[in-house]
């Protein structure tokens, strides 16, 4: 059986979705704090910005949707599932880039481009962001917004 069965496969009527969610996103974090209280900016342009965090919410689902359908159409076509297999694809898939990620903020942390210290660095690398404030009482955390 071939594991790689539904790595191949591309739905491409759902990039229009997932380019909306990716721009609210980079809009509500680009812009969310230029316009607000503003009363020269447009209704619209308040209107994207307040409702920004539905791109995040966007991209979830049809994340979801996506993982749920490779995982059926595996099924389909092998009569089985295999998630070891599912999670190699995934590692592969998002690893190198999350990877550069860290390795880009942590460049700019030693040059003082970006305020990131070492304990939020660890939090992130080790995908602990969302517990960090259950165990740092530091209050380092606050402003960590480019690794939170």
């Amino acid at each position: 059986m071939n594991s790689t069965v539904a790595s191949h496969v591309r739905l491409d009527s759902l990039d229009g979705l997932r380019g909306i969610a990716v721009l609210l996103v980079v809009f509500g974090h680009g812009y969310h704090h230029r316009f607000e209280g503003s009363t020269e900016a447009s209704f619209f342009i308040n209107a994207v910005m307040d409702n920004s965090s539905f791109g995040v919410r966007l991209f979830f689902i049809l994340s979801g949707f996506l993982i749920t359908w490779l995982i059926l159409r595996e099924k389909t076509k092998t009569g089985s599932f295999h998630l070891t297999a599912f999670f190699r694809r995934r590692a592969f898939r998002i690893l190198p880039a999350y990877l550069i990620y860290l390795l880009v903020m942590s460049s700019w942390a030693t040059m003082g481009l970006a305020e990131i210290d070492l304990a939020q660095l660890l939090y992130t690398a080790s995908f602990m962001w969302n517990y960090a404030y259950l165990f740092d009482q530091s209050g380092s955390l606050e402003g960590g917004w480019l690794l939170g």
